[in-house]
């Protein structure tokens, strides 16, 4: 804010402005079987369609509920029980 005052910091009109995002639900471990059907280096926040597969944990298939849902922190070396991502959704949409 000093800086803002003092006339030496300008605000940018073109920056795109910060996104929110809720958490709408937490895949979590629960079989020996289990797969994350996309690769390990998949960005954090990368949108999936409805119906897209987001992981198979024994014989339940883990599918996006709506266009736009959101993986978040990914990781398929955890153990049963622990959590394998989020899923977020834009506020906005």
């Amino acid at each position: 804010r000093q800086l803002y005052e003092q006339g030496r910091y300008q605000f940018d009109s073109q920056l795109t402005p910060p996104r929110a995002f809720d958490v709408v639900r937490t895949l979590v471990r629960r079989h020996e079987h289990f797969v994350l059907p996309f690769p390990e280096n998949l960005p954090n926040f990368s949108a999936f369609t409805k119906d897209q597969i987001m992981m198979e944990d024994g014989d339940e298939i883990h599918r996006a509920h709506s266009d736009g849902e959101r993986i978040v922190f990914p990781n398929s070396k955890v153990g049963i029980g622990e959590r394998v991502a989020l899923v977020v959704k834009d506020r906005s949409v």
